[in-house]
């Protein structure tokens, strides 16, 4: 069975206009398309994630063999209210002449909702303080398991790349409240501007719930520290690197890779075009069959692992 996207989650219990919304959506946020998601009851929960495997092998008959269970542990995942609710003035609802000015701003605060959550997706709390713990909280250091440090030293144009396996049982987005994401009734009310003068209005609320759940702890795989100092961009040995790390970390590939816009350009600079024509490498689009993702969620001015 396929994993159920965002959009299949927010649809269980939203309305048809939002989920609509969220499909538009996920076109500019490839983030919504690729990770699996999963609806909770709760806002917060725990999940059981298995550190250490149970022992198996052969044994000769009628000659037993050592057991053991393996050992599992319970982390905790948080989902945060996500806020895309929005207000304005009557005067500005009413002077256009074309198109739906609620249906666009509904749209438009949606959007930049979820774009905030595309960034808390890496960056976590580096983000939004308020907001959930992103893919990066699992890498304190460059020499640190699941990285490979690019080297880069100036830490203004500090970027990383993400190899990621999505599923419920390893890096998926959790949707809490079932994966509501709530619409209330527009409504007409009393606005202030920013000398507490009034004026009339209409409001909507429009929030949900969202996390990061990472139930295996191996199923990311960061390159970090990729910066503009020469030599220290993103290159195809990096992602090699990565590639071998993931599989030997976890036995499996990646199912994708995010970088940032820079990052993927640099790429595609690091290559030499081999054609006839002469004409320049093509923008790449995957490494080993694994897809690479360009994002506005990953910056070029991260801190530096260290």
């Amino acid at each position: 069975m396929p994993a159920l996207t965002s959009a299949d989650v927010v649809a269980i219990n939203s309305s048809e206009e939002i989920v609509g919304q969220i499909v538009e959506i996920s076109k500019q946020i490839p983030e919504l398309a690729f990770f699996a998601a999963s609806p909770v009851s709760k806002t917060t929960y725990k999940t059981l994630v298995r550190t250490a495997l149970p022992s198996a092998g052969f044994r000769d008959i009628n000659s037993g063999r050592s057991r053991s269970a393996g050992t599992i542990a319970a982390r905790s995942v948080e989902c945060k209210f996500l806020d895309a609710s929005w207000d304005a003035d009557n005067a500005a609802l009413t002077g256009v002449d074309w198109g739906d000015p609620v249906a666009e701003l509904q749209q438009a605060h949606l959007l930049a909702a979820l774009k905030e959550l595309q960034s808390q997706i890496w960056n976590g709390t580096d983000n939004d303080a308020n907001g959930f713990t992103g893919a990066n909280s699992l890498f304190t250091s460059a020499s640190g398991d699941g990285v490979i440090d690019a080297g880069g030293s100036t830490a203004s144009t500090g970027s990383s790349v993400y190899l990621v396996k999505s599923g419920t049982q390893d890096a998926c987005l959790a949707w809490g409240n079932d994966g509501q994401i709530t619409a209330g009734e527009v409504t007409e009310q009393q606005l202030y501007d920013n000398s507490s003068n009034p004026y009339m209005g209409k409001a909507q609320a429009v929030e949900g719930y969202a996390g990061l759940q990472i139930t295996n702890h191996k199923s990311i795989v960061r390159i970090a520290n990729i910066t503009e100092d020469s030599g220290k961009g993103l290159t195809d040995d990096l992602l090699y690197d990565a590639i071998s790390l993931f599989g030997e970390n976890y036995g499996v590939a990646p199912d994708g890779m995010f970088m940032s816009y820079r990052s993927r350009k640099q790429l595609r600079s690091s290559r030499t075009a081999t054609n006839a024509t002469g004409a320049p490498a093509p923008t790449p689009t995957e490494v080993e069959g694994i897809p690479i993702y360009a994002t506005l969620g990953i910056t070029n001015t991260e801190d530096l692992l260290t």
